[in-house]
């Protein structure tokens, strides 16, 4: 007799087999061993405010906003930076969807069309501070490493004011 299984697990792990019945089994076993180990290596939420963030980051159920908008030459661009930065920090999520920033500057009482415009002059290059990625509605932001070493700089001037 023949077996078939397929299993659903949390959105992402899709589990499908058919034989006999040891065989399913065993790799059913193996599949859950193995989704086990993922879930447990999963990143964890972790809203509490670091130190060098806390003056002018505020979080909500769903989002991570600016309390106060930084007063620089590019006070949009730079909310940005301090997001991404608060994102990688908080939620330890490196890479953050457009929708999402648009989100948290409406929040931090920035209105900007679009992301990319706004950040016009810290995206592409060699000396870029953001990586974007992606087209439409599936763009996504990420700090480099120079982009980390900006956000923490512009952070610690927040935190002097």
């Amino acid at each position: 007799m023949i077996y078939k299984l397929r299993v659903h697990i949390g959105g992402q792990h899709d589990f499908d087999a058919e034989g006999d019945k040891e065989t399913v089994e065993r790799q059913f076993s193996v599949f859950t061993e193995l989704v086990r180990s993922v879930l447990s290596k999963a990143p964890r939420r972790n809203d509490e405010i670091p130190e060098s963030l806390e003056h002018f980051v505020r979080t909500d159920s769903e989002s991570i906003f600016l309390a106060s908008v930084p007063a620089t030459d590019q006070p949009a661009a730079d909310a940005i930076l301090l997001i991404l930065l608060a994102h990688r920090s908080m939620r330890e999520e490196k890479i953050v969807r457009g929708g999402e920033l648009l989100k948290s500057l409406k929040k931090s009482g920035i209105q900007v069309g679009r992301v990319d415009r706004a950040l016009n002059r810290y995206l592409g290059g060699t000396r870029a501070l953001v990586v974007k990625t992606g087209i439409r509605r599936g763009v996504t932001y990420q700090l480099t490493e120079r982009g980390v070493a900006k956000a923490q700089e512009l952070a610690k001037g927040l935190e002097r004011c």
